[in-house]
C-alpha cells in the first residue's frame, strides 16, 4: 500500500546567506541519525497542506504559513522485494519550501537537534542517500525563482536504503495557482 508523506525545508536569509533547518532524527527506524526536514505520514483523509502543517507543529512546534509554502519536489520511493528483481512502490513524498512561520524551532518529537545549514553547505554525507542526486538540483532550481516541480523516482538497492540503484529526476510545469488553491481546501 502507498504511504504518502511531506516534508518541510524552513529557509531563512537570502542570496549565499540562505540557510535551512534540519533535524537529526532519533528513534525513527531508517532514519535514525540522518539529518532530515520536519515531517512525516500523512492521515487517511488528510490534504497534503494541513498534514504538512500538523507534521512540522509535531516535530519543531513552529505554525507555518501556508501561504508561503511551495511546493518544489515530490519523490516516488521503490523499495526492492527480497529475493527478486522487482520493487514495491512504498511512499510518495511532497517537499517544500516554508519562508514564514511563528514560534521558534525546537526539537520536540522524532529529532534529537535542530541546526540551520547554509544551503552550499549541506550534510550530505549524514542525509538520506537519494537527497544526494537531488536535492542540490530542486534547491538550486529554487534559489532561481523556477515555478516547476521536480518529480523523482527512486529505486533504492537493497533493503536498508542505503543505496540507490536507479533514479529518474524531471522538472514538470505546476499546475495553475486557482487548480493549486482549489486542490488544498
Amino acid at each position: 500500500m502507498l504511504r504518502e508523506a511531506t516534508v518541510g525545508h524552513l529557509l531563512r536569509g537570502s542570496g549565499q546567506e540562505t540557510e535551512v533547518l534540519l533535524g537529526l532524527r532519533d528513534g525513527c527506524s531508517f532514519l535514525n541519525g540522518i539529518w532530515n526536514g520536519p515531517g512525516g505520514k500523512l492521515e487517511p483523509g488528510e490534504s497534503i497542506p494541513i498534514g504538512l502543517k500538523r507534521e512540522v507543529w509535531e516535530e519543531i512546534e513552529v505554525e507555518i504559513d501556508l501561504t508561503s509554502a511551495k511546493h518544489f519536489a515530490t519523490a516516488d520511493f521503490y523499495h526492492p522485494v527480497p529475493g527478486s528483481v522487482t520493487y514495491t512502490h512504498e511512499w510518495r513524498v511532497h517537499y517544500f519550501r516554508i519562508t514564514r512561520w511563528s514560534g521558534e524551532p525546537r526539537p520536540v518529537e522524532g529529532f534529537r537537534e535542530l541546526r540551520w545549514f547554509l544551503l552550499h553547505a549541506l550534510p550530505y554525507e549524514k542525509m538520506v542517500v537519494d537527497q544526494v542526486a537531488w536535492l542540490p538540483l530542486a534547491l538550486s532550481h529554487l534559489r532561481n525563482g523556477n515555478g516547476s516541480l521536480l518529480k523523482i523516482d527512486i529505486f533504492y538497492g537493497d533493503e536498508k536504503l542505503k543505496t540507490v540503484a536507479r533514479g529518474q529526476f524531471q522538472f514538470i510545469e505546476k499546475m495553475s495557482k486557482q487548480k493549486e488553491t482549489d486542490d488544498e481546501h
